[in-house]
């Protein structure tokens, strides 16, 4: 399971208001947390996503400011490339955070993982979403399901060659 324990759905924040961060939401709805928000540089975006699963919307500038007990990356800060260095979160930012899940999967050790690792938080990589979303597209296409454990060794091979 990816969640470590049943306290890490008291609250959550879902950082960005893209396709990945509706997908978060859906979930923790599914989920049943009890207080979830969506965090956006444009507000505007984030109170529609909000609004469309009746979360709350919290100012970009304000979004450490609540002791969140899961927050979700669901921006592109982080990602390979021209965001890499880049965090959604602030470094001094985790004092009530239990679990971080980062949906960037290039790299595997974002900025926000390694900062919220040091800060002794437990981290879910992108890595698994996008290993999970492909076993499952692949038995939908297919009806084929693939080994798990095998599929993962052929994806972190494949990240290590490319230099994810």
């Amino acid at each position: 399971p990816l969640l470590p324990h049943k306290e890490a759905l008291a609250s959550a924040l879902v950082l960005g208001a893209g396709g990945a961060a509706r997908a978060a939401c859906a979930a923790l709805k599914a989920l049943g947390v009890a207080d979830g928000a969506v965090a956006n540089r444009t507000p505007g975006k984030a109170h529609a996503l909000a609004r469309d699963f009746g979360l709350r919307a919290v100012p970009w500038d304000e979004r450490a400011n609540t002791p969140w007990s899961l927050i979700i990356n669901a921006t592109p800060l982080g990602t390979t490339g021209q965001h890499v260095e880049l965090s959604p979160w602030p470094q001094d930012g985790f004092a009530n955070v239990s679990l971080v899940f980062d949906m960037v999967y290039n790299p595997v050790r974002t900025r926000l993982i390694q900062d919220a690792q040091a800060a002794g938080v437990a981290c879910v990589s992108g890595q698994n979403m996008f290993l999970h979303q492909g076993l499952a597209q692949f038995e939908l296409w297919t009806g084929v399901k693939l080994d798990e454990k095998r599929a993962r060794q052929l994806l972190m091979a494949d990240m290590i060659h490319t230099g994810g």
